[in-house]
């Protein structure tokens, strides 16, 4: 059977709160298929799952990562608040009369102490997790060395769950604000992987949207993507840099329709799970031998 061992991938994971159940589908099939993680960059869910394949892989392997994405969601599927998933999806920021009935809940916190900062300090698996800062609105982009606890809060910390937060005097949001996921440091990164699979939890909105909350996160893949372009177009191909940019892949695999975001109970967490499990396989099937030709 073939598998993904034979050429290196790196993963991009964007954010969405409970739609990052369907990226621990898409790692787990990856996992389960030979995949080795190397570079995995990320913001909010998306983070959440990089660090827990990060983790899990130094520890145990293969297992090991599986096990760690599994123990997260299962956790995350513990913290259910039913007036938030009954909100429509869209309305991601409730009116601040709503958030005073929440002075002191973050499950975020909870689920990041799972977490050993000195694991992934020294992993393998280079992680590029993304922050926005609250003050410029500029994306800011940790790697190993500069996770810590608080940096994995910030790029979860959507202004419904509480103030933004410091880190060493200064203030972070929700990473997909800014990068979603970060794509340009892979992009300059000359010893990542050249080929990228870009996991978009995201769709593109089939009606006219009510409020502007999907455009808000998905502009900035937008926009990294447009620079892409434009770099591809003009960097000089003498350089190290312009030969990079001319053998990068990108892959990306259709947007499914997950639902309300917010939604977290067991069962819908395992349904998106599946999906992405079936996504993967389906991937494979269709494009193992172009995209990976020592498997064929």
């Amino acid at each position: 059977m073939n598998t993904l061992s034979n050429r290196p991938l790196a993963l991009g994971l964007q954010g969405g709160g409970a739609y990052g159940a369907y990226t621990w589908g898409v790692l787990h099939a990856l996992l389960e298929a030979g995949w080795t993680p190397r570079y995995i960059s990320g913001v909010s869910a998306g983070a959440l799952n990089a660090v827990a394949v990060a983790q899990g892989w130094s520890v145990g392997g293969k297992l090991g990562a599986q096990n760690a994405l599994q123990e997260v969601w299962e956790h995350i599927a513990q913290f259910h608040v039913p007036f938030l998933s009954s909100l429509p999806w869209t309305q991601w920021l409730p009116p601040q009369s709503l958030r005073p009935s929440l002075p002191h809940w973050d499950p975020m916190g909870l689920v990041v102490q799972r977490f050993h900062m000195q694991t992934l300090h020294v992993s393998e698996v280079a992680l590029c997790i993304g922050l926005t800062d609250a003050q410029t609105g500029e994306a800011v982009y940790q790697n190993n060395q500069d996770l810590t606890s608080d940096s994995l809060l910030a790029t979860t910390r959507l202004p419904l769950l509480g103030p933004a937060v410091a880190i060493k005097d200064q203030w972070y949001w929700d990473g997909g604000y800014s990068s979603n996921p970060p794509l340009l440091p892979w992009i300059f990164d000359l010893n990542a992987p050249e080929d990228f699979l870009l996991i978009e939890l995201l769709p593109k909105m089939s009606h006219q949207p009510k409020t502007p909350d999907l455009a808000i996160f998905r502009a900035p893949l937008m926009r990294d993507l447009q620079t892409w372009s434009l770099l591809k177009t003009h960097a000089d191909p003498n350089t190290a840099l312009g030969q990079r940019l001319r053998r990068l892949s990108l892959h990306r695999l259709p947007v499914p329709d997950l639902g309300n975001p917010l939604q977290n109970e067991s069962s819908v967490l395992y349904s998106r799970k599946h999906l992405g499990e079936q996504a993967i396989e389906q991937w494979r099937e269709n494009f193992l031998e172009t995209i990976f030709p020592l498997c064929a």
